[in-house]
C-alpha cells in the first residue's frame, strides 16, 4: 500500500496514472475497512449537581479539554 501512496503521491494531478493509483488506494481502504472510526462520540464533564452556572461544554475535543473550565469565577454553590 505504501508503493500505491508513494505512486499516486508522483503522478501528475489528474493524469489517468494519478485516477487508476487513487482508485486502487480508495477500494483498498473501503473494501477491506482499513479505519472504523466514530462520529460525535460523547465524552463526559463530571461536577457536583449543587455547582451552578457551569455553561455546556461546546466542543468534543480533547484538544480543547485544557481550556475547561470556562470563567470559573462566575460559578457558585447552591446547596
Amino acid at each position: 500500500m505504501m508503493e500505491d501512496i508513494n505512486a499516486f503521491q508522483a503522478a501528475a494531478v489528474g493524469s489517468p496514472e494519478s485516477d487508476a493509483l487513487g482508485l486502487k488506494l480508495v477500494e483498498n481502504m473501503t473494501g477491506n475497512l482499513l479505519f472504523i472510526g466514530t462520529v460525535k462520540e460523547q465524552k463526559p464533564i463530571y461536577r457536583a449537581a449543587a455547582l451552578k452556572n457551569v455553561p455546556p461544554f461546546k466542543t468534543a475535543s480533547y484538544a480543547y479539554y485544557r481550556t475547561y473550565p470556562y470563567r470559573p469565577s462566575q460559578w457558585f454553590l447552591d446547596e
